[in-house]
């Protein structure tokens, strides 16, 4: 992978901090973030325009592509939701971003046909385990093996574990959609077509939610909204030209991005533990970017 793709998934990652971290101001997170997603669409909404006009096309296939995003996408924000309702944050992020570089390698190699080198092998496996260093409350055995345990009974982690392959799953998707559709144009309507299957449920169960979080929010929702599209769309053109299994890995230091945010902004503790995940993450990105 060359550097400037790496630079570009850096930057993507300490986007995806950013918002992370503003979303925190959300008196409803699942509205919160439900939202910002619609104000991505509405965000790129001027730029899929001017594309279309100067004769982007969206063939047959590209529609199908599309679609599916848009339900994963819609499911990805129900199922971390929900996983966040049963379980705290230094729970579940470990098991669903953790997660999902494996998954991706796995959908990558059976459904696109993609030959992951073994230095590139190494560095996924570095950046999984760094993630879940990051996360771990400590060396003990039992907090060690804590999350393993867990998803064979609890439901919380069953419901992280299907959110990272259901970030996989996407990502997969979205590096055949931009193939044959141009990666501006795909983002507005994944992100409309999304918005348009999460309006039932945001309409009905989350109603009150809604109106209160726009009333109070609305600002930080279209800032939000604004970083999610724009670190989104850096990756799709990042992804035309790169392997969707190293791409996923890189962007993953996010979660190092998002813990020195915590410490900084909100005086959270790094300790030692979210150094050497850092420094683990970091070792699986030098190999990521010698491999070919």
């Amino acid at each position: 992978m060359s550097a400037l793709a790496i630079a570009g998934l850096l930057f993507a990652a300490s986007l995806h901090a950013v918002w992370n971290l503003l979303a925190k101001r959300g008196r409803d997170n699942q509205v919160f973030l439900m939202s910002a997603a619609a104000a991505a669409g509405v965000c790129m909404a001027p730029f899929a325009v001017a594309r279309l006009l100067a004769g982007a096309q969206v063939p047959p296939m590209g529609w199908l592509f599309i679609v599916i995003s848009a339900v994963l996408e819609s499911l990805y924000y129900l199922l971390l939701g929900k996983a966040y309702q049963g379980g705290d944050l230094s729970f579940v992020y470990p098991i669903s971003r953790g997660s999902s570089p494996l998954f991706v390698a796995l959908f990558a190699t059976i459904f696109q046909g993609e030959r992951i080198a073994l230095i590139g092998g190494v560095g996924i496996a570095f950046t999984v385990i760094g993630i879940y260093i990051v996360h771990l409350k400590s060396f003990a055995r039992t907090d060690l093996l804590l999350p393993f345990r867990s998803i064979a009974t609890n439901r919380t982690s069953q419901l992280a574990l299907l959110t990272g392959a259901t970030i996989a799953a996407y990502s997969v998707n979205d590096k055949a959609g931009i193939a044959i559709v141009d990666p501006v144009v795909y983002i507005f309507f994944m992100f409309a077509i999304s918005t348009l299957l999460l309006a039932p449920y945001a309409l009905t169960k989350k109603r009150y939610a809604l109106k209160l979080e726009w009333q109070l929010n609305w600002k930080m929702i279209v800032l939000v909204g604004a970083i999610i599209g724009g670190g989104y769309l850096l990756i799709l053109f990042i992804l035309a030209d790169n392997k969707v299994s190293y791409a996923t890995s890189v962007r993953t230091i996010s979660v190092v991005f998002g813990a020195v945010l915590g410490a900084v902004v909100l005086k959270e503790t790094l300790g030692d533990k979210k150094i050497l995940g850092a420094c683990v993450i970091f070792a699986g990105i030098i190999c990521i970017g010698l491999a070919q």
